[in-house]
């Protein structure tokens, strides 16, 4: 008996059609990075809008819109995303919406002042179509059998990255002050 079977002994009951694991494998990751790239700010956005010039006063008030800016506009984009699916196609929308969110990505990595943080989460939440997107395909290819393993794989994914996304960013942000003997100032 080898590995894959025993997985697939386990994973699926008699009666079950197996999934693409070559899909749902991209899936997760895919879902997995868009958690962490939703969750990642919250870890040093107070420090980072103090950064900009907030006031110890302001500073709540103002990471707390940049970090609900992004949801806000997922809200809207939602509908668009559905639209994109059926126009183009889940592969085009996934690859849009990725690169749209690599890009705006490093676009608030690279954001000055608070104007352009704002910019930039904004533009993340509008290119951030992956869950709709793998809910389509996630539908497209599987039946009545498999289709809660396939969404429990899905939302998994997304929830480990909703963890992973502060955990990693808390640990990396700010090395300057946290690790002073290899970073030196002005790095």
């Amino acid at each position: 008996m080898t590995i894959s079977s025993l997985i697939r002994n386990v994973v699926y009951g008699k009666g079950t059609t197996p999934l693409p694991n070559g899909i749902l494998v991209s899936l997760f990751l895919l879902i997995l990075s868009n958690g962490m790239i939703s969750t990642n700010v919250f870890s040093y956005l107070p420090e980072l809008v103090k950064v900009f010039g907030a006031s110890e006063v302001d500073a709540g008030k103002r990471a707390g819109f940049i970090a609900s800016i992004m949801f806000i506009t997922r809200i809207f984009s939602s509908i668009m995303w559905g639209f994109i699916c059926d126009k183009f196609g889940t592969k085009v929308a996934l690859i849009i919406s990725g690169a749209g969110l690599v890009a705006s990505t490093i676009f608030f990595g690279f954001s000055m002042n608070y104007t352009w943080a704002i910019i930039a989460r904004s533009i993340q939440g509008l290119c951030s179509g992956m869950t709709v997107i793998s809910k389509a395909i996630v539908f497209d290819v599987s039946d009545d059998t498999n289709i809660a393993v396939a969404f429990s794989i899905l939302f998994s994914g997304s929830n480990i990255g909703l963890i992973l996304g502060p955990s990693i960013a808390g640990y990396l942000v700010f090395p300057v002050t946290k690790y002073p003997k290899v970073f030196s100032q002005g790095s």
